[in-house]
């Protein structure tokens, strides 16, 4: 999930500012136990029904855009962060290393 992620046109998908303060709401009523999640390749996302939408305009199709997983842009993102994580030798923990390549695993089966 990218709540700064821009649409085709250029725009933010999310309304952002205070309107973050929404995503954080969500953050606590999971860490509760008030609300479920959608696993993705990516981990566990949202549900969007759970957000807190009350009050402003987001457009079903920015939400859609917003949940969607894009595989390929995410296998990028992939190796740029073995890139970086390689800048680093053998200091990087292994349990990171490992958690990038079961991210690969789950995009591969996407």
């Amino acid at each position: 999930m990218n709540w700064f992620r821009r649409g085709s046109d250029g725009r933010f998908l999310w309304p952002g500012f205070g309107d973050n303060s929404r995503v954080v709401d969500w953050i606590i009523r999971r860490i509760s136990g008030e609300v479920s999640t959608v696993d993705s390749p990516i981990g566990r996302l949202p549900i969007v029904s759970d957000l807190n939408l009350d009050g402003i305009d987001v457009p079903q199709a920015d939400l859609d855009e917003l949940f969607s997983v894009d595989a390929e842009a995410w296998k990028t993102e992939a190796d740029l962060t073995e890139e970086f994580y390689d800048t680093f030798g053998d200091k990087v923990p292994a349990a990171l290393r490992a958690e990038l390549a079961s991210l690969r695993y789950r995009l591969d089966k996407a």
